[in-house]
């Protein structure tokens, strides 16, 4: 967790920052002397938000596995619980899952096959006191709300800001329940006709239902101050997905000839379901049924979509005694998402390899080059998804969608009506990725392995949004616009090895990406809008997520270098010592939004993980790390401005200048009506590449002779850690995996476990 100011140092810093601007001090040294020792704390607080509202939560999870059979039939049943209590409190999640697996021989040269696996998950949650808001609005505002305000006093009020109280909002706001189903079931039938010659039928049936109910309330924070709407929100989402596969195949072996042959059809059909109800102006806070809301707020929307697509696609493998490997495939793709001019998509691809080491001449070295091999490929990939920006599926992209609420003038009264609302692309077609690549695999002396791969992968025709022009009718359509590339080489090594009873292996990968945009449509660049101002912007030359901000110089410290800098256009407010040099790039004379440039991306350039793992005797430890490098984040609050009663600096900003201290790392902390310190520069781009231990796991297996005494076939009791340590050049309180914003983003938690596996 972060550390921040306290409330003696958001007064003293709010008074130096006041007398700066030329404005009286408002805290006198009595005054900062009760926030700092903490003798009045009801009118003088000095509140710990993160130790007020974060706990340490208690997770369990359990699992049981049944199997059995015979040659006719064998069964796989398993049963599980995980129930998660969160770190704040009324936020909790339970889990109930089920497997059953069958494998049957019903009859000579028959296999049939069925899978079924159900999934119910119910999360509850606090909600802020906004009807628009949830969990985050409260993550948001613990990172924010000054230590100045009381949590909680004597009496059961609560001190506020204008933006409310977060413990508030957990203890007596809203809740939102949410309860889902996920069932996927899957069954099939292979027949054999002859050896070699097969055809496998499967049906596949998956059906998700979420029910979300949210009952946001009207807080009386105290008597002085109330905040919020009592409304309900409802929302029933449902989608099932039927698809069919039917698969002839056919295997031969001619001496040193192996072939396989594969061919197949699949279909499948995708319907979508969402209902929508909302009211607000409950007469109170404890008639959460929708129908106590007001009638005259009440909203209804619900649709139905669907999608269907239909392939056909086949398989060529050929061997030659293990040595000269090939492989052909091509799709044939069509989706009801385009037109049927361009509804379908074929896409081929082949693949090439050659075992060196299966060779004659390589029989001398077989014993320490176990394995050597190098292969190729080229193909095609096609994508039809398409997402709106809030992560919604567009279904019926190519074709004129009516939408009701537009009332026409019919004689002397008003008719409802409907519209056509988007404009239409009826040339809309796959998105197509084609790539190419070379790699080599080696095993050395039974111990090593190793595999070193370039890849070369060119996204064209990208499915993106055209906005339409101010005076068109019609809102923005879909369009094939943009084409990027990622290149770059992929490393991994695992290496396993045995020092007397210590057996040891380990194993890394590692990613080099390089990314480009090549096209972008009609434009040379489009920007990526965040929660506060552009934080990113896709630009032809440069990586997708590209951060645009300014380039600084340092911070005043001369007044007459201060004097002579550009002007700063960008704003009226007066320029200080203690301010950001803004780097005039385009060298017109003046800084505008015009001389920002592109100071990093939010992808990173390397991305790698390595685990480590050690038995002896009954013990076993595994240790698994990740990390990235060449990745920056972009802190879009609090950086660098000051409010007494809405913000706590993070204590990193202790480094900030003052007159005394002109070697600070960051500008002047100043008050809202005067910072310009707060503009996205590099300042605020810090460097974002971490090493994270994610998990480690140490374990015990108890002696199988002792157990069989017992009845026991196998235990183990094992200690699991997550998320124990993450070594970063982030700034201190920011976590290098959540994403830029505005520190909403549910904190990374460490979590401890013990475990037992028992098998019977």
């Amino acid at each position: 967790m972060p550390e921040f100011f306290t409330s003696a140092q958001v007064a003293e810093y709010w008074n130096a920052a006041l007398q700066y601007e030329g404005d009286k001090p408002i805290y006198t040294a009595d005054e900062i002397q009760k926030y700092r020792d903490g003798s009045d704390p009801v009118n003088y607080p000095n509140t710990d938000w993160h130790d007020l509202v974060y706990k340490t939560a208690f997770q369990q999870t359990h699992n049981v596995n049944v199997n059995g059979g015979n040659e006719t039939a064998r069964y796989m049943a398993s049963v599980g619980y995980q129930g998660q209590d969160g770190i704040i409190d009324n936020f909790n999640k339970n889990q109930y899952n089920m497997r059953l697996n069958l494998d049957m021989n019903p009859m000579k040269n028959m296999e049939a096959n069925f899978s079924l696996a159900y999934t119910q998950q119910r999360i509850n949650s606090p909600v802020g006191a906004y009807d628009t808001g949830d969990v985050a609005q409260i993550l948001r505002l613990l990172n924010r709300i000054s230590p100045m305000v009381v949590g909680q006093y004597d009496d059961g009020t609560y001190g506020a800001v204008s933006d409310g109280n977060p413990l508030a909002w957990i203890q007596e706001g809203g809740t939102q329940n949410l309860k889902n189903h996920n069932l996927l079931a899957i069954g099939s039938l292979k027949y054999t006709f002859i050896p070699g010659l097969s055809l496998k039928a499967q049906v596949a049936y998956k059906l998700y239902m979420e029910d979300k109910d949210k009952y946001s309330k009207r807080i009386q924070y105290n008597p002085s101050y109330a905040q919020g709407t009592t409304a309900k929100e409802i929302t029933n989402i449902s989608y099932d997905r039927i698809t069919a596969d039917i698969t002839p195949e056919y295997k031969k072996s001619f001496g040193n000839h192996n072939l396989n042959l594969l061919a197949g059809f699949h279909s499948e059909l995708y319907t979508y379901k969402k209902t929508y109800a909302y009211r607000k102006g409950f007469p109170n806070n404890s008639l959460p049924d929708i129908n106590a809301g007001s009638a005259s707020t009440a909203k209804a929307e619900g649709y139905n979509q669907q999608l269907a697509m239909i392939s056909w696609f086949g398989r060529i493998n050929y061997d030659y005694a293990g040595k000269y490997l090939f492989e052909a495939n091509i799709r044939h793709d069509g989706s009801s998402r385009f037109s049927k001019d361009n509804r379908w998509g074929t896409f081929p691809s082949v693949s090439a390899g050659w075992r060196i080491s299966e060779e004659g001449f390589f029989d001398g070295l077989r014993e320490k080059v176990n394995n050597l091999k190098i292969r190729a490929s080229w193909g095609k990939l096609g994508n039809q998804e398409i997402l709106d920006g809030n992560g919604n599926s567009s279904y019926y992209p190519a074709i004129s969608i009516m939408t009701l609420g537009k009332d026409y003038v019919l004689g002397n009264s008003l008719a409802s009506g409907a519209h056509t609302y988007y404009a239409v692309n009826s040339n809309l077609k796959w998105e197509e990725t084609t790539s190419w690549g070379a790699a080599v695999d080696v095993a050395l002396l039974d111990k090593i392995t190793f595999t070193a791969e370039y890849y070369n992968k060119t996204t064209s025709g990208i499915l993106m949004k055209m906005n339409t022009g101010a005076i068109y009718a019609l809102d923005s359509y879909w369009a094939n616009l943009a084409k990027i590339r990622n290149s770059g080489v992929e490393l991994s090594v695992n290496y396993n090895d045995q020092f007397g009873k210590v057996g040891f292996n380990f194993g890394g990968n590692v990613a080099f990406n390089k990314n480009r945009v090549l096209d972008i449509g009609t434009n040379e660049y489009e920007y990526v809008t965040g929660i506060d101002n552009y934080t990113a912007v896709n630009w032809v030359g440069h990586p997708m997520n590209s951060i645009y901000a300014y380039q600084t110089a340092g911070i005043f410290n001369d007044p007459e270098e201060m004097a002579k800098w550009p002007e700063y256009a960008f704003t009226t407010k007066e320029r200080r010592l203690g301010d950001v040099k803004y780097v005039d790039t385009n060298k017109d004379g003046k800084i505008t939004p015009d001389d920002r440039t592109i100071q990093g991306s939010t992808d990173p350039k390397v991305a790698f993980g390595f685990h480590i793992g050690l038995n002896y005797r009954n013990f076993d430890l595994v240790a698994f790390f990740q990390g990235a490098a060449g990745v920056s984040r972009i802190i879009s609050e609090g950086r660098g401005g000051l409010s007494a009663s809405t913000s706590k600096p993070n204590a990193l900003w202790l480094d900030s200048w003052t007159p005394e201290n002109t070697n600070a790392e960051y500008p002047r902390l100043a008050t809202p009506n005067a910072d310009i310190n707060t503009e996205q520069s590099d300042i605020w781009v810090p460097n974002a590449s971490y090493l994270r231990m994610k998990d480690l796991q140490i374990g015990y297996t108890f002696p199988k002779a002792l157990l069989s005494k017992v009845g026991i076939s196998r235990l183990r009791l094992y200690y699991s850690g997550q998320n124990l340590f993450t070594i970063t050049g982030m700034l201190k309180g920011w976590d290098p995996e959540a994403p830029a914003g505005r520190g909403n983003a549910f904190p990374q938690t460490v979590v401890n476990s013990v475990g037992v596996n028992l098998t019977f």
